[in-house]
Order: C-alpha cells, then sequence, then structure tokens
C-alpha cells in the first residue's frame, strides 16, 4: 500500500509540474523579429556606424534582445546610396514599444545621418518571423 501511495504521489507531483510548464509556456512573451533599414545620407557613413556601433551593445546589455538571430548588413542602391540593414530579435513584442532613454539618445545621434529615400522613410522598421527548415519541407 506504502508504494501505491508513493508512486501516486509521484504522478501528482509530475502532473503539477507539467501543468505548470504548461502555463510557463503560454505565459511566456513572444519574441519579435525585425528588419531595419538605415538610409544614410551620403557622406555620413562613418558619423553613422559610430552611432550604430554603440545601439546592439545597449540593447543587449539591457537585455532588450536576444543573442541571436543577429546581422547587420551593408548595402549599396543602384545611384550608389548607401544603406544598412539590421536583423534583430526583441525579448517580446512590448520591448521595442517601451525603450529606455539610453537607448532613445542613441537614436537620436542616428536619425540625423538618415535620410528618406524610394518613398520609404530613413528608418524603416518591418517584423517578419523566422522560417525553420521544417516549415520549408511542409
Amino acid at each position: 500500500m506504502k508504494k501505491i501511495l508513493l508512486s501516486g504521489l509521484a504522478v501528482l507531483l509530475l502532473l503539477g509540474v507539467c501543468v505548470l510548464a504548461v502555463r510557463a509556456t503560454r505565459l511566456a512573451p513572444e519574441t519579435e523579429t525585425v528588419i531595419v533599414k538605415y538610409q544614410v545620407k551620403q557622406g555620413q557613413e562613418a558619423e553613422f556606424k559610430k552611432s550604430l556601433g554603440k545601439l546592439w551593445p545597449t540593447l543587449r546589455r539591457l537585455n532588450l534582445v536576444l543573442a541571436e538571430p543577429h546581422m547587420i548588413l551593408r548595402g549599396e542602391d543602384d545611384a550608389h546610396n548607401v544603406y544598412f540593414v539590421e536583423i534583430l530579435t526583441w525579448v517580446d513584442a512590448e520591448a521595442p514599444d517601451h525603450l529606455p532613454d539610453e537607448v532613445h539618445a542613441i537614436s537620436r545621434e542616428m536619425f540625423p545621418h538618415l535620410e528618406a529615400r524610394g518613398g520609404r522613410p530613413g528608418f524603416d522598421v518591418q517584423e517578419v518571423r523566422i522560417v525553420s527548415d521544417a516549415d520549408l519541407k511542409h
């Protein structure tokens, strides 16, 4: 009888852990992956890069973004205008809506070096979804 009671307690404990895990999963905030395009004014690339170089370490130190995926790409359009594309994932969808003053200060350094082009603003953010290998097989 004692063995059955312990087994019953073990099952109840296991069920409790499973319920907590399911609740934690449902309550966990969803991340938000974005592509940010920065259209840099002619002749201002060096100054822009200094400001951009401060942004990522600050976002990481403040635990606002995941370490991966993260990538910064540099390109030029047909008219040789420079742009940068950054891919990052916010820890949750609320993070970019409640940025601390420290992040806003860096953004204020960056914005004067950006310009609208081709009907798009100098700073453009688009939310995207990471596609897994499994997604491609279906």
